[in-house]
């Protein structure tokens, strides 16, 4: 086990796993469970899917899409900042060159 690990059990659809984690990501991993149950309670509300292993695709469909969602918007708005220097950059350099040919 690594030095900064600790053992832990989460329960995700009345079953146990044992995970080692890394001791700043437990909070994250057992909220992680929880999103989990949570959504497996409101799926079974929601649909007539009596098998748990249903609702746990459809639970694992829906937050790789989330996912993907939040990956592109991360990027779109890292391309803005990239492309927001460049801008401020070529600004810059036609300020200084106009600033060399008058004089």
């Amino acid at each position: 086990m690594k030095e900064n690990s600790i053992n832990i059990k989460v329960g995700i659809a009345e079953r146990i796993y044992p995970l080692s984690v890394n001791v700043e990501d437990e909070e994250t991993v057992r909220l992680a469970a929880k999103n989990i149950n949570d959504k497996i309670k409101e799926y079974l509300n929601m649909y007539a899917a009596k098998d748990k292993q249903d609702i746990l695709a459809m639970i694992a469909i829906t937050f790789a899409v989330d996912n993907i969602k939040n990956r592109k918007g991360s990027t779109a708005q890292l391309n803005e900042t990239d492309m927001n220097e460049s801008l401020l950059e070529i600004q810059h350099l036609l300020a200084s060159s106009l600033q060399e040919s008058a004089v």
